[in-house]
C-alpha cells in the first residue's frame, strides 16, 4: 500500500533549448491525473536560477547556432528553475526531455555529471529515469544505459547513437518507448 501522506518527488532537468512540449506534456498528465490522487512534488532544475530557453539554445541573451534558421528569432519562451544541480532535493524520478540544447554537449556537461551521480544503481534510491527522444542521449552519456536497452527520436536517432557511451547501449531502432528495468 503506499502511503499517500509522502509526495512523490519528481525532478526534471531544463537546459537551453529543452523542448517545452516533451516536458510539459507528461507533467500536464501528472498534473491532472496522478496529482488528484497522490502528492507530488515538482523541481525543475538548472545549473543556475536563471531563466532557460525552450525550444531554442539561448544562453544569456544570446541565440546558439544560426537565428536565421528561426521563423522569429525574437520570440522565445522561458522557464525558472525552481533548484539549481547543487541544492536539489532528493527524487524519486527523474525527467530529461529532449530538444536542439542536447546537441551541445559542453553546456549539457554539468547535467550529465549530475545525471550520472543521481542515477548510479550502487548509491542511488532513484525510482526511475524517464527520457524523452534526445534526452536519451544526456542518460547514455552518463555510462549507466550501459547494457540496457534505449529509443530515441527517430529523426534524431543516428546522432544520438554517437554520443560518448552510446555505444555500449542496446538501441532499440522501432520502438516507440523502451522500459528496462527503472529506465
Amino acid at each position: 500500500m503506499v502511503n499517500v501522506t509522502t509526495p512523490l518527488r519528481i525532478g526534471a532537468l531544463i537546459f537551453p533549448g529543452f523542448t517545452g512540449l516533451d516536458l510539459f506534456g507528461p507533467l500536464q498528465a501528472l498534473n491532472s491525473g496522478l496529482s488528484l490522487q497522490h502528492p507530488l512534488t515538482l523541481s525543475l532544475l538548472s545549473t543556475n536560477m536563471d531563466p532557460v530557453s525552450i525550444d531554442r539554445p539561448v544562453l544569456t541573451g544570446i541565440v546558439i547556432g544560426n537565428a536565421s534558421t528561426f521563423a522569429s528569432p525574437d520570440f522565445t519562451e522561458y522557464d525558472l528553475p525552481t533548484h539549481t544541480l547543487d541544492d536539489a532535493p532528493e527524487l524519486d524520478i527523474i525527467m530529461v526531455p529532449d530538444g536542439g540544447g542536447t546537441r551541445n554537449v559542453s553546456a549539457t556537461q554539468p547535467h550529465v555529471d549530475w545525471l550520472s551521480e543521481r542515477i548510479d544503481p550502487k548509491t542511488s534510491k532513484l525510482k526511475y529515469l524517464l527520457t524523452v527522444c534526445t534526452g536519451a542521449s544526456l542518460a547514455a552519456r552518463t555510462g549507466h544505459l550501459a547494457g540496457r536497452n534505449a529509443t530515441t527520436n527517430k529523426a534524431a536517432f543516428n546522432w544520438v547513437k554517437t554520443v560518448e557511451g552510446a555505444d555500449k547501449v542496446h538501441w532499440i531502432a522501432k520502438a516507440r518507448w523502451v522500459v528496462d528495468g527503472n529506465i
